[in-house]
């Protein structure tokens, strides 16, 4: 097993759960390697699910998430979380989009401007957000993405080696073709913008051997367990398990010569996929 002791690794994302579900396999092998892991989150997601009404209330639901987040990053190992302090802007078209705290509100560059501040206390050696579509389309994704390319061309000396995470978009197309689920109801042309193609990721990480904490972080977001019936598509065990596997990257070309840590946690990582190979993503059928 490779040491990665003194390796800092900085995730950022816009809301708690987004951590566990996209790359909670890769943080918890950085961690178990050496490797000092901080996530950013932009918002404490306020505007999220009430799995049931024991756990929060709309008013009690950021400072509920916080918790759940802290809980998540110590099954992870993830050494320190950070909050920028926005309000969650909620899904696509509500109401809580036009908040002026919301994420979303906040100009590009301002939060940039930010996250550089925190880079530079940092110094990390790698930086991973999510891919230009913010995976699914969610508002906050996006921003979070642009605001995170944009530090990228401030200060690229505080981001030497950058990588997005998504899914692929053959399994989300699956999906959402379903007539029940998270994306029943979406409109064709916003389907067709979910995910990366296959072809498009550079690193698909094997995270087999992380699973069960991968799994464990994401229920530790307990306010966002889908109700019965909903995502029906991950609620078995054994679908669950087959789309924890691997996770999706895209490597994100920069000036810097320093070594790949990514690059060399996966090449560590048996049945990992590099650029150049023949990558296959399993089905809702198999």
């Amino acid at each position: 097993m490779l040491d990665f002791t003194g390796t800092q690794v900085v995730a950022i994302f816009a809301h708690p759960d987004d951590e566990a579900f996209t790359i909670g396999g890769v943080l918890s092998a950085f961690a178990d390697r050496g490797a000092t892991i901080t996530l950013i989150t932009a918002t404490r997601g306020e505007e999220g699910e009430i799995a049931h009404p024991s756990l929060a209330t709309p008013d009690t639901l950021g400072a509920v998430r916080e918790r759940e987040l802290l809980d998540a990053a110590a099954i992870l190992g993830i050494a320190s979380v950070r909050f920028l302090d926005f309000r969650d802007s909620g899904m696509f078209g509500t109401g809580s989009n036009g908040n002026p705290d919301a994420f979303i509100q906040q100009p590009t560059e301002q939060v940039a401007a930010q996250l550089a501040g925190i880079l530079a206390e940092i110094r990390p050696d790698v930086v991973i957000t999510f891919s230009e579509e913010g995976g699914y389309l969610h508002p906050d994704h996006v921003h979070i993405h642009d605001a995170v390319a944009a530090t990228g061309q401030l200060a690229p000396e505080l981001v030497p080696h950058q990588y997005y995470s998504s899914f692929p978009r053959e399994f989300f197309q699956e999906i959402a073709n379903q007539d029940h689920g998270a994306f029943a109801g979406m409109s064709e042309e916003r389907r067709a913008r979910m995910g990366q193609p296959l072809a498009a990721f550079t690193l698909v990480a094997n995270v087999e051997p992380y699973i069960d904490r991968k799994i464990a972080a994401f229920a530790a977001h307990k306010t966002q367990q889908p109700k019965e019936g909903d995502r029906s598509f991950i609620e078995d065990e054994e679908t669950r398990r087959m789309f924890a596997r691997n996770e999706f990257y895209i490597h994100v070309p920069t000036a810097s010569t320093a070594e790949d840590p990514l690059a060399r946690l996966a090449a560590d990582l048996p049945g990992s996929t590099f650029e150049g190979a023949e990558i296959t993503q399993p089905t809702l059928s198999s």
